[in-house]
Formats: structure tokens, C-alpha cells, sequence
């Protein structure tokens, strides 16, 4: 009776230190392979931080040594897997970016440089006021208000005297000069109205606004500036600028601005006349 006790309790503690010894290993490997990856992963996942421009080291992607074949080396694939991919997508969209970016900038670069042309055609180079392109897409705009009746324009036409006296005496760059300060002139005078350069030594205006109005004062005052500067003899050859002036105005009876700038050319051609039989013509 005594044997079969002792037996029964050796094999009840035996069977309490297998289990004990059951449970131990249990939860040593459920800390080694489940809980202690399981916290190293989410350790790691705390410092993903994906930014435009960070690899994936920069970025926090996880990395661990797992390779226990089994749900916690899938979880931990599949999270490492969905990391990259989030970095890959931030880096790509920031490369798209910067890609629009530089064509919109090139576009815009682009744009701004064919206006700049545009607008260099319709401005000549030298004196800066308006260039024959622009002054005959003045002309289209002046003969729609022709044709719808709403007209009200005078044309001034100035052609510089003894230009070519100045460029074959004292050089083009003279020349050159002399053509700004006649140019200048014109523009001070008439400084509400478009002023174009239509030739080498030709000018044309269109009155328009408060030059219109006052257009009878407007050609006297310039007129004189001329003769004033031309009749300076203290002043060297290319600052003594001289110009024919004449002057038209639009009535109804003018079917297009070409018959305005016609009446205008010749009065500025008598004008040019009259200097030459004064101060004679050179060659």
C-alpha cells in the first residue's frame, strides 16, 4: 500500500515537473519566436517616417531577422513589402512633380521668350518706339473704326533732314544719334499718341486722345523744336536735328488710313522741299 502511494506521487510530481518544464519551454519559445519579433517589428514600425527623396534606410523600413518560415516571417515580409512600396510611390510622385514643375517652367520660359520676340517685332530697335510691323497692325485696327464709322485720327509724318549728310561726314554712330534726338522730339511732343518708325529716316504718328485735340498746337510745337535745334550752330552737327513735318487729318471722305498718310506725305514732301531750295540738298 505504502509502494503504490509513493508510485502515485511520484508520478503526479513527475507529471507537474513535465508540465512545469512543458510550460517553461512553451513560453521561452513563445517569447523568442512570437512576442519578442512581434515587439522588435513594432519597435521598428514606430520609426517609419517615408519622405520625398529618403531611401529606405533613410526612410525607417523595417529590418529584422526573421526566417522562421511561418505567420510572424509573412507578417513581417508583407509589412516590409507595403514600406518599400509606400517609398517607392513617395519618391515617384516627387520625381513626377519636379518633372511638371520643370516643364511648366520651360513652357512658361518658353512663352515668355516668344512674347518677347512678338514684342521686339513690333519695336524698333534703335529708337524704341513702334516698328512698321507694328504701325501697319495699327492701321488694320484704325480701318475696322473706318469701316464702322467711329474714326476720329490725324496722321503726322516726319522725315529727318541731312541724315545722310551725318552718316557720310561723321560716321552712322552719329548717324545713329541723330536719329534718337529726332526721335525724341516726336515723343516728347507727342506723348499720348503711338509713334512709329516706318523707314530709316521717316517717322509716323497717329493723333489720338489729348494730341488730337490740341493737333494744330502739337505740329506747330514741333515744327519749331526743329528749327530751333537745327538753327543752334553752338551745338555739334549730330545735335542740330531737322525734320519735315506733315500733318493730315481723317475725314469721312477717307475711305482708309493710306489716304490720310498719303495727304500727310505730301505735305511733308512740300515741307522737305521748302528746306532743301533754303539750306540746299545734299548731293
Amino acid at each position: 500500500m505504502a509502494d503504490r502511494k509513493q508510485f502515485l506521487m511520484d508520478v503526479l510530481f513527475g507529471g507537474f515537473v513535465i508540465t512545469l518544464v512543458a510550460v517553461l519551454l512553451s513560453a521561452f519559445f513563445t517569447e523568442r519566436g512570437i512576442i519578442k519579433p512581434l515587439r522588435n517589428l513594432a519597435g521598428q514600425m514606430k520609426k517609419f517616417r517615408p519622405y520625398a527623396g529618403k531611401d529606405y534606410e533613410k526612410s525607417g523600413v523595417v529590418t529584422l531577422e526573421i526566417y522562421s518560415a511561418d505567420e510572424i516571417q509573412d507578417l513581417y515580409q508583407g509589412i516590409r513589402q507595403m514600406q518599400t512600396e509606400i517609398v517607392d510611390y513617395i519618391n515617384d510622385m516627387s520625381a513626377l512633380q519636379k518633372e511638371k514643375e520643370k516643364a511648366e517652367h520651360d513652357i512658361k520660359e518658353k512663352d515668355e521668350k516668344i512674347g518677347q520676340i512678338s514684342q521686339d517685332a513690333y519695336k524698333d530697335a534703335l529708337t524704341g518706339v513702334g516698328s512698321k510691323s507694328a504701325y501697319n497692325k495699327a492701321t488694320e485696327a484704325l480701318n475696322e473704326k473706318i469701316i464702322l464709322g467711329l474714326a476720329t485720327f490725324a496722321i503726322v509724318m516726319v522725315d529727318i533732314n541731312d541724315l545722310k549728310k551725318i552718316n557720310d561726314q561723321y560716321g552712322h554712330e552719329r548717324g545713329d544719334e541723330y536719329i534718337k534726338g529726332c526721335s525724341r522730339i516726336v515723343c516728347d511732343v507727342l506723348s499720348h499718341s503711338p509713334v512709329f518708325r516706318i523707314g530709316g529716316d521717316e517717322f509716323v504718328a497717329i493723333l489720338q486722345g489729348t494730341d488730337y485735340v490740341r493737333r494744330e498746337q502739337k505740329i506747330s510745337e514741333i515744327r519749331k523744336m526743329f528749327e530751333k535745334a537745327f538753327l543752334d550752330t553752338s551745338a555739334s552737327p549730330w545735335d542740330r536735328y531737322s525734320a519735315s513735318v506733315g500733318f493730315a487729318e481723317y475725314s469721312f471722305e477717307d475711305a482708309s488710313v493710306e489716304s490720310v498718310f498719303k495727304r500727310a506725305d505730301e505735305s511733308m514732301y512740300r515741307l522737305k522741299k521748302e528746306f532743301k531750295d533754303t539750306y540746299g540738298s545734299y548731293r
